[in-house]
C-alpha cells in the first residue's frame, strides 16, 4: 500500500519505514524480495539432487507474473516492472496481472469449467492484507471469461485493522511505551 499514495507521483527514491521507523528505499526493499523469489525458484529447479530436475535459464524460460493490486494507477505498476527488472526478470518476459483477475482465474480453474456454467456471472472479492479488490466476470461461450465491470477496491485491507487497533493501544498506554515495546519484544508484537 505505501505505492498506493493519491494524488502523490511515485519516484525512484521512494522510501518506506521498516517496523522500527528506520527509512529505506522502496525500489530495492521490492527489488530484494523479487529476487529472491526468483532465486529460490531458480535453486529448486536446477536442483542437482531432485530427480525431476530441469535446466531453466530464467531469460528465455519462465514467464514471470507478479500480480498487482486493482487499485494501483499507471505509476505503481511502472515501479513493479522497475523492482523487477532490478531483481534480473527481463521486461518481455514479465506480466503484471491485476490480482482479483488472477483469483478469478484461478477460482474457474479449480472448479473445472462444467461447475461454472456459461453465461454465469460472478464476484470476486479479494481481501487483502492492504486493498480489497472486486471484479466481475461472466463465462463466454468458449469458456473464457469477459470482464463486465472494470475492477475496483480500495486500500482498506486488513493492515487498516490492525492500524485500527494500534492506535487503541497507542491511546490507551502511549506511543512511548508501544514503541518500546516494539523494540524490545518484537515477537510478541507481532503476535
Amino acid at each position: 500500500m505505501k505505492l498506493f499514495v493519491k494524488g502523490l507521483p511515485l519516484h525512484k527514491d521512494m522510501e518506506i519505514e521498516d517496523i522500527l521507523g528506520k527509512p529505506m528505499k522502496a525500489i530495492d526493499i521490492f527489488s530484494g524480495a523479487i529476487r529472491y523469489i526468483k532465486e529460490h525458484l531458480l535453486n529448486v529447479l536446477n536442483d542437482p539432487d531432485r530427480e525431476d530436475q530441469l535446466s531453466v535459464k530464467p531469460d528465455t524460460d519462465i514467464r514471470w507474473v507478479l500480480t498487482v493490486p486493482a487499485i494501483w494507477n499507471d505509476l505503481s505498476k511502472k515501479f513493479m516492472r522497475e523492482a523487477a527488472a532490478n531483481a534480473g526478470i527481463p521486461d518481455h518476459m514479465l506480466l503484471l496481472a491485476l490480482e482479483p483477475e488472477a483469483a478469478s482465474l484461478y477460482c474457474k480453474r479449480e472448479l473445472g469449467t462444467d461447475t461454472i456454467p456459461i453465461g454465469c456471472r460472478y464476484l470476486v472479492l479479494d481481501l487483502g492484507g492492504g486493498t480489497a479488490d472486486i471484479t466481475c466476470h461472466e463465462v463466454n461461450t468458449d469458456g473464457t471469461l469477459k470482464e463486465l465491470h472494470p475492477p475496483t477496491g480500495g486500500d482498506f485491507g486488513g493492515t487498516n485493522v490492525d492500524n485500527a487497533f494500534m492506535n487503541v493501544l497507542v491511546r490507551i498506554f502511549g506511543a512511548d511505551i508501544i514503541k518500546q515495546f516494539k523494540q524490545q519484544c518484537m515477537n510478541g508484537y507481532w503476535s
